[in-house]
């Protein structure tokens, strides 16, 4: 039993108390899924979720703290940082006090999510903070937060808190089913271009095959230039036309 005043006490009150004040701004996402996700009030009138939990464009739903469900329509969706973001009507909603943070192994987090509008939280420390790093969709994620916490399939798309309840990334579940965490600089960074654009441009390089067809001589052009011909074609030429100069 654990006797009034003592720091453990402490400790649990202040947590429970860092619960209350980031559920404020946290909501249950309605996407179509097997079961409901969760979502930051990151902006006004602007959620952010996790991509890979919205099944559907349309007829998304949210539930706000303490029950009220609202209507929300999706503002464009990146899933190579696995954000997505929504617009709604916020009505008195507060907005989520975000921060870029650097973390460090063994930082006692909070992970918070939204179940049918009451807190869902969990408990632990950051597992792994390491360098920017690349999702399997090619994104770039500023740093790579592994969690040591049993993350709830609803409070995906929840918020990371740190001990000063500053929200400091969205909670995903990445490979394997590890939680993970998206900076809130990442999470700062596709919202601007999905408000913007709708979606987030990513820059590639590839190849292209062309059908050459029997019979006719085809250039091939490597960005935008002829190839060279080889020695061999142009003895090839030079023969042709000596041959065919002999005979006239």
């Amino acid at each position: 039993m654990v006797e009034p005043g003592s720091p453990l006490l402490a400790f649990s009150d202040d947590v429970a108390e860092l619960v209350e004040r980031a559920a404020s701004s946290i909501v249950a996402v309605h996407g179509g899924g097997r079961w409901p996700s969760s979502g930051i009030h990151w902006r006004s009138g602007v959620i952010v979720t996790a991509e890979e939990v919205l099944e559907r464009d349309e007829n998304i739903k949210l539930t706000l703290p303490g029950g009220r469900v609202a209507d929300a329509s999706l503002a464009g969706r990146d899933p190579t940082t696995d954000v997505a973001v929504l617009r709604f009507q916020p009505d008195g909603l507060p907005v989520a006090t975000s921060a870029e943070a650097p973390l460090r192994a063994g930082q006692v987090v909070l992970a918070v999510g939204n179940h049918d509008g009451a807190p869902l939280a969990a408990l632990g420390i950051v597992a792994l903070a390491g360098g920017a790093w690349h999702s399997l969709r090619g994104g770039t994620i500023d740093s790579l937060i592994r969690l040591d916490l049993t993350l709830s399939p609803a409070a995906e798309g929840g918020a990371l808190v740190d001990l000063q309840g500053r929200i400091i990334g969205m909670t995903v579940l990445g490979p394997r089913r590890r939680a993970l965490s998206i900076p809130s600089l990442t999470v700062d960074r596709a919202v601007d271009q999905l408000l913007a654009r709708g979606h987030v441009f990513r820059g590639y390089l590839g190849a292209g095959l062309q059908r050459v067809r029997p019979g006719t001589r085809q250039w091939i052009a490597i960005f935008g230039q002829p190839a060279r011909r080889s020695r061999r074609e142009h003895r090839s030429e030079r023969t042709v036309r000596t041959r065919g100069n002999s005979r006239r």
